[in-house]
């Protein structure tokens, strides 16, 4: 028999336990892949996917949130969303160092633009999860039962858990049912929907991001 492991940490958070343990699998058949930053011609490329223009257009844009971001995807998703423009959705909850609308739909122009001067001037956490965690603090009642629940069932929620949930916990919410809530994580970035379409029963699985 053979078992396939995963395992991921972060290098600048290694302690003794976890050097110890790696040293204690080390004869094991192992293979090691280190995630880099992106560049910042990723993050280009990120960005000008997201909102639907040229690189040589987004650039600009780019280089900043890359410098603000150091490359990490997970940050740069979340301050583009928190900056107004996700390219999927609405205008997004902000952090307290943000105003919302630095990036935003022109109607005249018909694209997204942005005020550069505004994004270089934010004041932003360095650390992912501190953003991500005052992103978190200003949902809704709701949408925070929601994610509680989505946690509670673990890394992937199936059409099938979602719908016995919803059933389950329809008093819960007002006006609203947890698939909608989910839907609505979803665009703001806290989890991630996928759509199946080799069967029925994965389809709309969501998982956390």
């Amino acid at each position: 028999k053979r078992v396939y492991f995963t395992s991921c940490y972060r290098d600048n958070e290694v302690n003794d336990s976890l050097l110890a343990w790696l040293q204690s699998i080390s004869g094991f058949s192992l293979e090691q892949i280190k995630l880099e930053s992106l560049t910042p011609n990723g993050v280009n490329q990120s960005v000008s996917e997201t909102l639907h223009l040229f690189p040589r257009l987004t650039r600009p844009l780019s280089l900043v949130l890359h410098k603000k971001t150091g490359g990490n995807p997970l940050f740069l998703g979340q301050i583009l969303s928190a900056l107004g423009g996700s390219g999927r959705a609405p205008p997004l909850t902000t952090s307290p160092s943000t105003k919302g609308g630095e990036i935003c739909f022109s109607l005249s122009r018909q694209r997204w633009t942005w005020d550069i001067e505004k994004i270089e001037d934010l004041e932003l956490p360095d650390d992912v999860v501190s953003f991500i965690v005052t992103e978190m603090k200003k949902l809704s009642a709701d949408l925070l039962f929601g994610l509680k629940v989505a946690a509670c069932i673990g890394s992937r929620m199936t059409s099938d858990v979602i719908d016995i949930l919803s059933a389950e916990l329809a008093a819960a919410f007002t006006g609203t049912t947890l698939a909608d809530i989910l839907h609505k994580l979803a665009q703001k970035g806290f989890l991630t929907e996928h759509v199946c379409s080799r069967k029925a029963e994965c389809c709309a699985t969501i998982s956390g991001s």
